[in-house]
């Protein structure tokens, strides 16, 4: 089953907006918003320069599950036109 990872810049109503354009699509029982569990470090070195990891207003993390690669195309495809559509950035990523 391919797991798409989607990063979002945008308001809570775009992310909601591409969640449920994802959900209402056949075979796709799994969509949520990834929350951040775990505090970052703020660990200080020369690469950070102390800087956090923390996701800043108006990033949204979503998970969504296919039910094969077929579906996961479509997935990232109704992505693209939802972003295009609200002018938000939006991007598949491998991991978060």
């Amino acid at each position: 089953m391919p797991t798409i990872h989607i990063r979002l810049t945008g308001s809570e109503d775009d992310a909601r907006t591409l969640m449920t354009a994802i959900h209402a699509m056949d075979g796709i029982d799994h969509v949520e918003e990834i929350d951040d569990l775990m505090p970052y470090a703020d660990e200080y070195d020369s690469s950070s320069a102390g800087l956090s990891d923390v996701l800043g207003p108006g990033m949204h993390e979503i998970e969504v599950e296919a039910p094969h690669e077929r579906a996961a195309r479509h997935v990232r495809n109704i992505a693209d036109l939802i972003g295009e559509n609200l002018g938000i950035p939006i991007e598949v990523v491998d991991e978060f």
